[in-house]
């Protein structure tokens, strides 16, 4: 068995395709599919024996014509790169099963190397079911790259819960106030009060630009690209996650 190296036509006469024979480098192969995380049998020489998972989460994407040209990578709020993916095959739809921390939270960057999302032919989708509840879903309309966040919760069917990387609060004197950690928070905090909007928030330092009086403003369009702005290093829709769910963003979307 070979895989074709170059040819004229396609087996023409005294045309003959060359190959390249792949037997001479079925290790490298082997190796290869398994480092980008390969099921297949050859990959278990040394099995890891699964713990208990804190959060399932199930990643759902559909590529479109030019699926090598699609790939993403999930990050936790300390940069550490938890998954990275990268496609082949046309007009498919994948599904990969992940086991995530309770009370983190991560951010999933979805790239297209053409520029031009994942819409040649007919466009790709992805949906992101976290214990069985989705929340977060798209579309292949964007241009070379597309970030989405989301926060887990403190386990057992409670699919969110404060974000650890997330604002609490920011000092109205300067606008590169450094957020106070939320990792103390109980992981028994209610929905409720965890989607509650910064009240102390301002954006970039501005007293004018509130949740209440300034993100919530406008029509829906408007508020949500408001939501999707940094402040302080983080979305808005960190720092106003109730007035940014009532328009679909955010940890908090799936409540409304």
């Amino acid at each position: 068995m070979g895989v074709v190296s170059w040819t004229i036509g396609c087996a023409r006469k005294n045309k003959p395709s060359v190959y390249a024979r792949t037997s001479k480098r079925s290790q490298w192969i082997k190796d290869t599919s398994c480092n980008m995380g390969s099921i297949a049998d050859f990959c278990n020489n040394n099995p890891v024996t699964p713990g208990p998972c804190d959060q399932d989460l199930t990643i759902n994407l559909t590529t479109d014509k030019y699926a090598y040209e699609t790939g993403w990578t999930l990050k936790d709020s300390k940069n550490k790169e938890v998954m990275t993916r990268n496609y082949l095959i046309a007009f498919y739809d994948n599904k990969h099963t992940l086991c995530l921390k309770a009370n983190e939270c991560y951010k999933w960057t979805l790239r297209d190397d053409e520029n031009n999302g994942i819409c040649s032919g007919k466009c790709g989708s992805y949906t992101f079911d976290l214990n069985g509840s989705e929340i977060l879903s798209g579309n292949g309309k964007f241009e070379r790259k597309r970030t989405e966040e989301f926060c887990t919760g403190g386990g057992g069917s409670n699919p969110v819960s404060t974000p650890t990387f997330a604002p609490t609060s920011i000092s109205s004197s300067s606008s590169s106030s450094s957020s106070s950690s939320s990792s103390t928070t109980s992981s028994t905090t209610s929905t409720t009060q965890f989607c509650n909007d910064d009240e102390n928030f301002k954006f970039r330092g501005d007293e004018n630009k509130t949740c209440a009086n300034w993100v919530a403003t406008g029509d829906r369009d408007n508020i949500q690209r408001k939501c999707r702005r940094k402040s302080n290093g983080y979305k808005v829709m960190s720092w106003c996650p109730k007035t940014c769910g009532q328009q679909g963003l955010g940890y908090c979307a799936f409540l409304e």
